[in-house]
């Protein structure tokens, strides 16, 4: 039934890659077989991650893993991987079922097992059990998720998880700096930096060049206002507009809440803290950034 559900959100960028790279779409499936389309799915052979690398193949395919990242957690460098290490595959067995048992036990066990036991089909082909029964684990994914009610599955599109609104920025960081304050300067809070990026393993990021997701749109209003506090005009710079319509508002000695929704003609509700002491509405300071979305009342 999860499945169902999280195929909403990551099957639109999974598909999307695919389709770039000139694979079956079908392939969308090995990740649900794999992980579940769980980002911290673990295996007991320690694979990590939506397709499932181990630490090994992870770093032959480009997967940074250290004490604060694991890039095989990460659905944007792990389906590249994927899609170079299946490219592999098919081209050395040139046949998607053996492509796919050996993404699952490893290109040189059916190697040796196609040259032992001198055939050349997956299906007359012995393997390890879970290997014999993982392409048919894929078929019957792909059979359930295509057609649920028909299989007794029935579920409100509206509960489907909808794909994470998010854009990829480079941060430079001077020092050691937890994700609050990075969630902070993004318009986000701790929680959702975090589950924006499961390859984060630690609440620090080290001094260095780091790339990060975070909610939609904030790339521009953050590198807006960094560029209003550099001017030195005289022009009021409390107020920064982005191109589609986020204002983000600096507080003022004497301001308050409610003042600052009349003079914005939004209602409170619409009014959420950036950056500050802390990110709840229930005081505000001089200095503190607003972010005042403008909906209709």
């Amino acid at each position: 039934f999860l499945w169902l559900k999280r195929s909403g959100r990551y099957f639109p960028f999974i598909e999307e890659e695919l389709a770039k790279a000139g694979l079956p779409d079908d392939l969308k499936y090995l990740a649900i077989v794999e992980s579940g389309l769980q980002a911290g799915a673990t295996s007991s052979a320690r694979a990590a991650g939506f397709w499932q690398f181990i630490q090994a193949t992870g770093n032959d395919y480009g997967l940074d893993q250290n004490a604060w990242l694991d890039n095989r957690r990460d659905l944007y460098a792990s389906t590249q991987a994927a899609i170079k290490y299946i490219k592999k595959l098919y081209g050395l067995f040139n046949d998607w079922p053996l492509a796919l048992s050996a993404y699952n036990c490893g290109e040189g066990r059916v190697l040796d097992a196609l040259k032992t036991q001198e055939v050349h089909n997956y299906y007359q082909l012995e393997l390890p059990r879970e290997t014999e029964r993982y392409v048919f684990m894929i078929m019957a994914a792909k059979l359930i998720l295509s057609d649920p009610k028909k299989y007794g599955f029935y579920i409100d599109e509206s509960t489907i998880f909808p794909p994470y609104k998010v854009e990829r920025v480079q941060i430079q960081l001077k020092e050691p700096t937890h994700l609050r304050e990075l969630a902070k300067m993004y318009g986000s809070y701790y929680r959702e930096i975090r589950l924006l990026n499961p390859e984060l393993q630690s609440t620090f990021l080290p001094a260095g060049t780091h790339t990060i997701k975070v909610p939609l749109g904030w790339q521009k209003l953050v590198t807006r206002s960094q560029e209003s506090g550099k001017s030195s005009d005289s022009k009021d710079r409390s107020v920064q507009v982005a191109e589609d319509g986020k204002i983000v508002y600096t507080v003022k000695a004497g301001d308050s809440l409610s003042a600052i929704a009349r003079k914005f003609d939004v209602r409170v509700d619409n009014i959420s803290k950036i950056e500050g002491k802390n990110l709840s509405l229930s005081e505000i300071h001089p200095g503190e950034k607003l972010l005042i979305l403008k909906k209709e009342r």
